[in-house]
C-alpha cells in the first residue's frame, strides 16, 4: 500500500462522490446520499475560493478524501474541514492520518491558523481527532432550523 496523498483534480470528483456515498451509508452516519447529490456537494466545496481538497490513493484507487476551505480570520486564518472520509475497508491503516498530516503541512504557511470540523459525538472519529491534538470547542453549539 502506497498511501499517496495528492490534490484532487476535477476528473477525480466522481470517484470521490462514490466513496462518499459508500462511507456515509454505514454506521454511525447511516445517511442516504445519492451519487448526484454527493457529487454536487463535493463540487460546491471544490470550486469554493481557497478550497483545499485532498485524496489518498492505494494501488490506483481513491481510499480517502478531505474537502475544506481556508478563511481569513481576525487572529490569522481558519481552515474548515467540510468533508473527510476514508473507505471503511482501509480505516485504521493510517489513511486518515496521512491525509490530515498532508493538510497540516500545507497549512503551516498560513500561521497562525486554527482547523475546525464537525463530527458526531461519541464515536470513533472523536478519538481519532483527539489523538492528533484536536480539542472540542465546548463554547460553540450548532443551531438548525428546517423548512
Amino acid at each position: 500500500m502506497n498511501n499517496e496523498v495528492q490534490n484532487i483534480a476535477a476528473d477525480m470528483m466522481s470517484a470521490c462522490a462514490s466513496l462518499f456515498v459508500s462511507v456515509f451509508a454505514l454506521p454511525p452516519w447511516n445517511e442516504t446520499w445519492q451519487h448526484t447529490d454527493a457529487f454536487q456537494r463535493l463540487n460546491d466545496i471544490y470550486y469554493t475560493k481557497n478550497s483545499i481538497c485532498l485524496c489518498c490513493y492505494s494501488d490506483d484507487k481513491i481510499v480517502g478524501s478531505l474537502f475544506g476551505v481556508l478563511y481569513k480570520w481576525h487572529s490569522g486564518h481558519q481552515f474548515e474541514i467540510r468533508e473527510f472520509f476514508v473507505d471503511t475497508n482501509f480505516q485504521g491503516q493510517g489513511i486518515g492520518k496521512s491525509i490530515l498530516s498532508h493538510l497540516e503541512n500545507i497549512l503551516l504557511t498560513k500561521t497562525p491558523i486554527e482547523i475546525y470540523l464537525l463530527t458526531l459525538s461519541h464515536n470513533s472519529t472523536v478519538s481519532f481527532y483527539e489523538s492528533r491534538g484536536y480539542v472540542e470547542k465546548a463554547q460553540h453549539s450548532i443551531w438548525k432550523k428546517q423548512f
